[in-house]
């Protein structure tokens, strides 16, 4: 009896089970086709590996895309859990073979990089170990017509401007002793004014001496 009942519960399930069941793609997901492209001890020039990397990394990206997509579409799987593990397990192996290819493309980079500095550096040594070269003495130029003509002009500049000073010169000289003069006038002038006060004063002082 329980038996039955069990059965008729499996029956029960499938029946409401939807009629398509997602099945994943796991071979899309483990393309083979880089491996194919590029095995093991393939990858040898600068070029070849350039062109590995840039291939991995779309490889990768599409693996991402693939993954992401079948998950979600596991939930309509009657067993959720078990197209989940198929999905990682494929990817892990997948991961694995892209990650092998990108680690040699790499190595093989690496090397390129450190001949190429290994050449330049070997450059700069040699020239570092060349004697210096000589310093040539710049040769001298004639003097050009506009060169005179222009030190001509700072010639006579320079004239015009000493006689400009000089002349600035005598003129303040003379308008300082022309200003001593005019001090020396104008003091006579008190001093005369002074003792014509002092005489206007002493007759004054007579006058009125005589009236008492």
């Amino acid at each position: 009896m329980k038996a039955l009942k069990a059965l008729i519960l499996v029956c029960c399930v499938a029946a409401a089970a939807p009629a398509f069941s997602f099945d994943p793609d796991l071979a899309a997901m483990e393309d083979q086709t880089l491996m194919k492209r590029f095995p093991q001890g393939m990858i040898t020039t600068r070029e070849t590996a350039d062109q590995a990397l840039k291939e991995v990394r779309a490889a990768k990206s599409r693996l991402k895309e693939l993954v992401e997509y079948s998950t979600r579409r596991c939930q309509e799987n009657i067993f959720v859990n078990s197209c989940r593990e198929d999905i990682r397990k494929a990817q892990l192996r997948q991961s694995r073979r892209l990650q092998a290819i990108e680690s040699e493309a790499r190595r093989v980079v690496r090397e390129d990089e450190a001949r190429k500095e290994a050449a330049r550096q070997k450059e700069r040594d040699a020239k570092a170990a060349q004697p210096p070269k000589p310093v040539q003495k710049p040769a001298v130029k004639k003097a050009t017509s506009a060169q005179k003509k222009a030190a001509e002009n700072k010639a006579l500049h320079e004239k015009r401007m000493q006689s400009l000073q000089k002349r600035e010169a005598e003129s303040a000289q003379k308008k300082a002793e022309e200003a001593e003069k005019r001090a020396a006038y104008e003091k006579k002038l008190q001093e005369r004014e002074q003792r014509r006060a002092d005489r206007q004063k002493a007759l004054e002082r007579r006058a009125k001496q005589k009236k008492d």
